[in-house]
């Protein structure tokens, strides 16, 4: 009796530990399951089983109060983050009038709800909550309200939303991505607009910005393509360079005289003293005269003004900051003048209609990617006094030429072949960037480092050979070159970065270090999709094949094959005419006892007639 007791509760014990497991809620009460708060005394809505998804459907009506027992009562305060997630055919939600929060992702993809009442009383509506719910077309957000919290309404279907007293800042994310919102007027109490609180609503027309707002964020209102106008409110103190970029209909900015960090000429914002060039609207014009006196164009200050086709720059200029001109895609003959000191990272990055830009001598600072993706850029040329710049035959170097800067897109035009000159020991980051019509590349026995993303996107490289003098490979160094087949590296190569070989297909790679390059496995290592370690070669020396063979991320590879045995089809270990009969007799069928692999001289991943020239030349040439 004691040991079927002792199973018999045994038994129990993995009855409910495999409910606890399986379940989300503390119990249930008709046909909705809850959770006690901290507090003892309150409970929340939550999800049926252990991972939410679809726990409800149809019409759901939350008491104020429910008791499993008839004798513990509990109020209701809480929809707990995620209760409702994925509920595709919940109908009506109504909640009480004693609910004080709303989770994180509560309602997110409840696509099927068109109407929502937030009651008075609720205090916090967390991240996420209202997200893609694409049938919710207006909604109040009452008085008591005084968290809405980032991309609570995100990705929903709202046309128009009405505000309560209660709120302070409009979160990061909040509307990003609601594209039927046409209107906001944000209610008085505001002072801050948060990162990307509107992006991606390409139907807002008319937004107002109360007085007491005092700072907008990153991207606040990026891609809101149906703004035409905005006032800015004179208690405003900082914008965030971006906030308004890509919006392609806005026409001009507009703010009051007495604000003191700000002013507009023309719809061009500029600081309070004119000496900061802060933001050009995307629809203003197709020109634009930059005032004198002003000495600095603010970081993505004409960021994706596609129409501006002519600026004028005064001479009072010290600095182009951070993407400045990015994707002013019909700029032309753009001139920068003579006292520019500084040009940062990605100032021109996307200026396709630029064919020849020269920098002149007293720029004394100039960051990567400059130039990046101009893909009509044909030459750069530099004034021969610059102190830390000069330029062969259009192409950016250092000045005592050992770093290779940037290589116009359009050099040359299309499908072309560079030859680096002896000298240069560094290609510089992003040096080669898109460069799609750099057919090929040949480097020079001084090279010893590929800066990060040296040659990422160039895809019209086929065949790359890396020499014996470079010792690293930074990383993304080759990313995008999806049409290279072949790639040796040196035997030097010592370090590689990550993602070095990002969406490439190649079918061979030949690596001559004798000992293993090593390649930070994180973020990628040595960035081949998983089905190219299947099907593409790796080439070794053959002493240190066991080495790639224990080595993380080589090992990876399903076929390493040791260069050394490349076309001894009889394993004598001495390439002869005997090696040439084996191969023709294995291309025959006389003779299955050779390893394919080996004989692929050219390496095109098949045996035939091609192999057997090769292996003739090999001869002939050795």
């Amino acid at each position: 009796m004691n040991r079927f007791s002792f199973q018999g509760l045994l038994l129990l014990a993995f009855i409910v530990i495999g409910h606890l497991a399986a379940s989300a809620y503390d119990f249930k009460v008709g046909d909705i399951y809850y959770n006690i708060n901290e507090d003892g005394t309150s409970v929340s809505v939550t999800y049926k089983n252990s991972s939410p998804s679809a726990s409800y459907s149809g019409d759901v009506v939350i008491p104020a109060m429910v008791t499993p027992d008839s004798i513990n009562y509990y109020d209701v305060t809480g929809i707990g983050n995620s209760a409702f997630y994925r509920c595709y055919s919940l109908t009506s939600i109504s909640m009480p009038s004693s609910l004080l929060t709303i989770g994180s992702s509560a309602f997110d993809a409840c696509t099927t709800l068109t109407e929502i009442i937030i009651p008075e009383n609720v205090v916090t509506i967390n991240w996420g909550a209202f997200v893609r719910c694409k049938g919710i077309k207006t909604i109040t957000i009452p008085n008591s309200v005084t968290t809405l919290d980032d991309y609570a309404l995100s990705y929903t279907g709202i046309k128009e939303i009405q505000f309560g007293t209660g709120l302070t800042e409009i979160s990061g994310g909040l509307f990003h991505g609601c594209d039927s919102l046409q209107t906001l007027d944000f209610p008085s109490g505001v002072t801050t607009i948060g990162s990307t609180a509107c992006i991606d609503c390409v139907s807002l027309k008319h937004v107002s910005i109360p007085e007491g707002v005092t700072h907008i964020e990153s991207r606040a209102f990026q891609r809101c393509i149906r703004l035409t106008e905005i006032d800015l409110p004179s208690t405003l103190r900082f914008i965030y360079w971006d906030a308004f970029s890509y919006c392609t209909g806005l026409k001009r900015f507009n703010i009051s005289e007495e604000n003191s960090s700000y002013c507009s000429v023309d719809g061009v914002l500029y600081n309070k003293e004119k000496t900061t060039f802060i933001m050009f609207p995307n629809a203003n014009s197709d020109s634009c005269i930059v005032l004198d006196g002003v000495t600095q164009i603010e970081r993505y200050a004409f960021m994706g003004c596609s129409r501006l086709r002519y600026i004028s720059l005064p001479n009072s200029l010290k600095s182009i900051c951070l993407a400045a001109f990015e994707d002013c895609s019909s700029l032309q003959n753009f001139i920068i003048p003579e006292g520019v000191e500084r040009i940062e990272q990605l100032a021109f990055s996307g200026c396709s209609s630029l064919t020849e830009i020269r920098i002149p001598s007293s720029v004394s600072s100039f960051g990567p990617q400059v130039f990046y993706r101009c893909k009509y850029l044909q030459a750069i040329p530099v004034a021969e006094d610059n102190p830390i710049l000069s330029s062969v035959d259009g192409v950016l170097y250092n000045k005592d030429k050992t770093i290779l800067r940037a290589y116009p897109n359009h050099h040359n035009n299309d499908y072309s072949t560079y030859t680096i000159p002896e000298g240069v020991i560094t290609v510089g980051d992003y040096a080669f960037g898109e460069c799609t019509g750099l057919a090929k590349i040949n480097f020079p026995n001084s090279l010893k480092k590929i800066g990060s993303c040296g040659f990422m996107d160039c895809t019209g490289l086929k065949d790359v050979v890396v020499p014996d003098s470079v010792t690293e490979l930074g990383n993304r160094a080759f990313e995008g070159c999806k049409y290279i087949k072949n790639i040796t590296l040196g035997r030097s190569v010592a370090s590689m970065g990550s993602s070095i070989f990002d969406e490439c297909w190649m079918i061979n790679i030949t690596c001559l270090a004798p000992t293993p390059p090593s390649i930070p496995t994180i973020n990628g290592g040595i960035g081949l999709w998983h089905t190219v370690y299947s099907s593409c070669r790796l080439y070794v020396p053959k002493e240190s094949l066991e080495a790639y063979q224990t080595t993380d991320p080589w090992m990876r590879f399903t076929h390493i094959v040791p260069v050394d045995d490349i076309g001894d089809a009889n394993g004598d270990g001495v390439l002869s005419i005997n090696d040439i009969i084996d191969i023709i007799d294995l291309i025959i069928g006389q003779n299955s006892s050779i390893d394919p692999i080996i004989v692929d001289i050219n390496r095109d991943h098949k045996t035939d007639i091609d192999d057997v020239v090769a292996l003739i030349d090999m001869l002939l040439n050795n």
